[in-house]
């Protein structure tokens, strides 16, 4: 029996060796710093850090990523924290006395009223990342606005700064990246007077005068009316950044850094709790 015979042409050339490109899916949480309060009357609270949480599909085995975690503020903006291409930014101040406003970032501070000044409106938040921070109250002389969070505005002031409530910072955003379920990016409350209410502590947040929780990029608690509780310049809670990868991967981490691992469930989650450097994942 004759056998036939199927020529098919080169469709190509192929010089050296293939090498196929390993990539694998990535887990992160980002998280900037929160923002400050000032020693000033009438404060409001706080903006949180921005927060951008997702996944890389086909994040590249030993590509080599660099990173920074912000600080947060002292009576300023709270610092951004990056990760590759992402960039989370700083929370915002909260407005204070009669005509200074509160700053936007990546949740907003929260606004002011004092004096013979109109209701001052919270700062802007960054779409995305967070929300604005709520007004101070439409009283003259009135209760703070809470700052914004990654979850929620923060809420207005309300009544004066003697019998009204401080406005309550917005809620953060909760993630189980590192284990266990945590709120990160929560609002600092507004500041309240003697005989006023504080209002509500959001999630991941912190009542009126108190630091930002580090780590979480909370934004700090406003201050009040002289003759309230005492005044201070507050800290926004330092910035964060974690990563999740199956088990199987490892990452090597260079530079001035801090940072933790956890193993369990068949995931490897790394915590950058501070500085900054490379992240290269084998």
């Amino acid at each position: 029996m004759a056998v036939s015979r199927i020529s098919i042409p080169n469709v190509a050339s192929i010089n050296g060796p293939v090498t196929a490109t390993q990539t694998l899916y990535l887990e992160y949480l980002v998280v900037a710093g929160g923002g400050g309060t000032v020693n000033q009357d009438y404060c409001g609270g706080a903006g949180a850090g921005g927060l951008l949480t997702g996944a890389f599909s086909n994040f590249s085995v030993n590509n080599v990523v660099s990173f920074g975690v912000g600080l947060g503020g002292v009576g300023v903006n709270g610092a951004n924290t990056t990760f590759s291409s992402l960039t989370a930014i700083g929370g915002g101040v909260g407005g204070y006395g009669a005509v200074t406003p509160a700053t936007s970032g990546g949740s907003g501070g929260g606004g002011s009223n004092a004096g013979n000044a109109s209701q001052q409106p919270g700062g802007a938040g960054t779409a995305g990342q967070g929300f604005a921070g709520g007004a101070g109250s439409t009283t003259v002389d009135g209760a703070a606005g809470g700052g914004g969070g990654a979850g929620a505005v923060g809420t207005v002031g309300s009544g004066s700064l003697s019998s009204g409530t401080s406005g309550g910072g917005g809620n953060g955003v909760a993630s189980s990246l590192n284990g266990s379920s945590s709120y990160y990016a929560g609002g600092g409350t507004g500041g309240r007077g003697t005989g006023g209410n504080t209002g509500t502590t959001a999630l991941g947040g912190v009542t009126s005068n108190t630091d930002g929780l580090a780590n979480t990029g909370g934004g700090a608690g406003g201050n009040a009316l002289s003759g309230g509780p005492a005044k201070a310049i507050r800290t926004g809670g330092s910035g964060v950044i974690v990563l999740r990868m199956p088990e199987a991967f490892t990452a090597t981490i260079t530079g001035t850094n801090t940072f933790d691992t956890l193993t369990a469930g068949g995931y490897r989650s790394y915590r950058l709790l501070s500085g900054s450097g490379t992240v290269t994942i084998s």
